[in-house]
């Protein structure tokens, strides 16, 4: 009787002391996912923000059009992948504008349309703007003749590099566990890691 109450008590000890452990196991995960969504609510909208997200959240912010997980997205689509296989990612947008005034001679073959001039002498401002992939330029052309002056008054670059961090599917065995991919929308991209350890 005495050994049966005994195994009684040993069992319900387990059980508390197990309980006990999942419930204290499970308030540190709460406190862990509580500050990674603290300092991802911190991050967003900043300039340089880091974010940890789920692949929940992942998906979530590809549903909302997020630009930088669309473009990562597309990408790894292009390299039979998916956005669930991401590790990390590193977005990096550089804007280079030049505000300088430059006069630039143009050539007299270069052909330029001017509105017909009312009296002669009269100065007229054409003012233009082109934008490719890569580069924008403004300015405007000031002309008495045929032979006008060219000034470019802005000149922005703007490039995005992705530096992403895939892991391998689980049955592909032969690839590396982790591939990098780097890519930009304009130009090469060079990039040295260097690690202290």
């Amino acid at each position: 009787m005495k050994a049966s109450i005994n195994l009684i008590w040993i069992v319900l000890l387990v059980v508390v002391i197990t309980s006990m452990g999942y419930l204290i196991n499970d308030n540190v995960k709460q406190r862990k996912e509580n500050v990674r969504l603290s300092l991802n609510l911190d991050q967003y909208g900043r300039q340089v923000s880091s974010l940890e997200l789920t692949k929940k959240e992942l998906k979530t912010e590809l549903e909302k059009k997020e630009k930088t997980i669309v473009a990562v997205d597309s990408i790894l689509k292009a390299r039979n992948m998916r956005i669930t296989q991401l590790e990390r990612v590193i977005a990096t947008r550089i804007t280079i504008t030049d505000s300088d005034t430059t006069f630039i001679p143009l050539e007299k073959s270069v052909p330029v349309y001017l509105p017909t001039p009312v009296e002669v002498g009269q100065l007229y401002k054409t003012v233009f703007k082109t934008a490719g992939n890569c580069m924008a330029i403004e300015g405007f052309i000031l002309s008495t003749d045929p032979d006008p002056s060219l000034a470019l008054t802005k000149k922005t670059l703007g490039v995005t590099v992705y530096n992403i961090e895939v892991k391998r599917k689980w049955y592909q065995f032969w690839k590396p566990k982790y591939e990098k991919v780097v890519t930009s929308d304009c130009g090469d991209v060079e990039i040295v890691e260097i690690e202290r350890k």
